[in-house]
């Protein structure tokens, strides 16, 4: 008897990966990883959770450049996750860091899992083929 598999994956990764490898390096490998899931887990519905951004970026020379960086990543993946069935959620916490300027304070996280709950919730409703309520 084969293993149950998800119905649903959350994937908020990558932020730790900007600035280590060049920006279409990162995106071609997500986007190869995310396809070995999808085979790996036929018919799994998968919820991008974009890279938030932050105040300090660890290898960054330039912030400007790594929030540029980060929103064009952004954009290609949430393409990339709507064409194939998936469900991307758009990430805007600002103000809500710990004083290191990279991890999300409480009310920053209670925000955060909001929009995660939001997201599992929509990507439920594509598994049951059930319509969302408006």
């Amino acid at each position: 008897m084969s293993e149950p598999h998800p119905h649903v994956l959350v994937l908020h990764v990558g932020g730790n990966d900007m600035g280590i490898m060049s920006q279409r390096d990162l995106v071609r490998q997500m986007k190869i990883d995310i396809d070995k899931l999808r085979s790996l887990f036929v018919g799994v519905v998968i919820v991008w959770s974009e890279m938030i951004p932050r105040l300090v970026w660890r290898w960054a020379r330039d912030h400007s450049a790594m929030e540029r960086s980060r929103r064009k990543l952004n954009q290609l993946l949430s393409v990339f996750i709507r064409r194939s069935g998936g469900v991307d959620l758009e990430r805007a916490v600002p103000g809500h860091y710990r004083r290191v300027g990279v991890h999300l304070s409480n009310v920053g996280l209670d925000l955060f899992n909001l929009g995660l709950g939001d997201g599992v919730e929509r990507a439920a409703f594509l598994v049951s083929g059930v319509a969302q309520p408006a």
